[in-house]
């Protein structure tokens, strides 16, 4: 919808329009929390939140993934608190998981909690609601949580947090068009917001693209001093069968036809990756973020995918939770496998991120 109305001189004004109401909204709402009249909550135990300037795609639940994991190995309670994009009742309070087994399904809680409840078996709980501050008082109460890691939380303040993260747009790389503010484009706040997280997060090698691009007043602010900023990349990590199993080696994909499946913010990025390794997508299943596929599109895609030549389906692990119950994998004549990607630090951002991290660990009540 978006993209159709920049195409058009009269769908870009209308988005323009658009825009003014967020920008208005989100003055009064900064306002509003510098003067102390919109209220923070604490919930009584340690919080950090990863959030992002931008809607989609740049890469914070796996960041916030990444963090539970390590604070769980730390030998810590802790607790994944998330919206639950998706979900038939995403407005509800909802526990996903205790770290033991999964307790919703995916039209309950939504493809990316039940995703995030996946990887995190045997190491942390998952909540999800719109309320934050009711879901962390949740992951609290009913979960045993000691520490509270918020999912796309930048923009939730009414949450009080003790480390605020925020990942930051590639200025150089994002069309000028997504640097303008929704509906226009994808940011939720303007360049400056940043300044009020703790760290800021750059994917490798934007760390030192700092500064926006100019003329653009919703995205222009101070540049950062790279020292204190942190950096992060992704590559390919490995693949698995869409029902599960042992890692399979990527450089099985080189030279492979392949048809791709993914409702995702962005899916030409993972469209990158598959070609990274060497497949030939040959054809393509893009829906809108958190679509819900039935199985007669799929059925569909999949004779038009042979018909093409492909030899297998290729999935984000997002999608994976929804394809999983629709695709016979016994009947299909396509090896089905989900694709996933690792994130890594380097070491110098690691020192800074991790003594920030151990620093909310020892606030923590065991």
């Amino acid at each position: 919808m978006q993209e159709s109305l920049r195409g058009s001189r009269a769908g870009t004004c209308v988005l323009r329009a658009g825009a003014l109401p967020w920008r208005l909204a989100w003055r009064v709402r900064s306002i509003g929390h510098a003067i102390g009249a919109l209220r923070e909550w604490s919930v009584g135990v340690p919080v950090v939140s990863v959030g992002g300037l931008m809607a989609g795609g740049s890469g914070k639940t796996p960041i916030a993934l990444d963090l539970t994991r390590r604070i769980a190995t730390r030998g810590h309670n802790v607790a994944l608190v998330s919206r639950g994009y998706g979900g038939a009742g995403d407005r509800k309070v909802r526990i996903v998981s205790k770290g033991d087994r999964i307790l919703s399904s995916v039209a309950e809680a939504g493809d990316e909690a039940i995703a995030s409840a996946q990887a995190l078996l045997g190491a942390a709980a998952v909540v999800v609601g719109s309320d934050r501050v009711a879901a962390a008082m949740t992951a609290r109460d009913l979960t045993g949580a000691r520490i509270v890691v918020l999912d796309d939380g930048f923009q939730h303040r009414r949450l009080a947090r003790d480390l605020d993260l925020v990942v930051m747009p590639n200025a150089d790389t994002e069309s000028r068009g997504d640097l303008a503010p929704l509906p226009a484009g994808r940011m939720r706040e303007p360049w400056a917001a940043a300044a009020r997280a703790d760290l800021r997060l750059f994917a490798e090698p934007e760390k030192r693209s700092v500064s926006p691009p100019t003329p653009n007043p919703w995205a222009a602010g101070r540049p950062f001093d790279p020292d204190a900023d942190v950096a992060f990349a992704f590559s390919p990590g490995c693949l698995r069968p869409l029902r599960g199993g042992e890692a399979i080696d990527i450089d099985t994909l080189r030279n492979e036809p392949v048809a791709l499946v993914a409702a995702i913010a962005r899916p030409e990025s993972f469209e990158q990756d598959i070609r990274s390794l060497g497949a030939n997508p040959v054809a393509r299943l893009w829906k809108g973020d958190h679509h819900f596929y039935d199985r007669g599109e799929l059925d569909s895609f999949l004779r038009r995918a042979q018909q093409r030549g492909a030899r297998g389906v290729v999935a984000t692990t997002k999608d994976a939770v929804k394809l999983a119950p629709l695709i016979d994998t016994t009947a299909v004549k396509l090896r089905c496998l989900v694709f996933e990607r690792k994130l890594t630090w380097d070491e110098h951002s690691s020192a800074i991120l991790w003594t920030a991290i151990e620093r909310v660990c020892a606030m923590a009540k065991q």
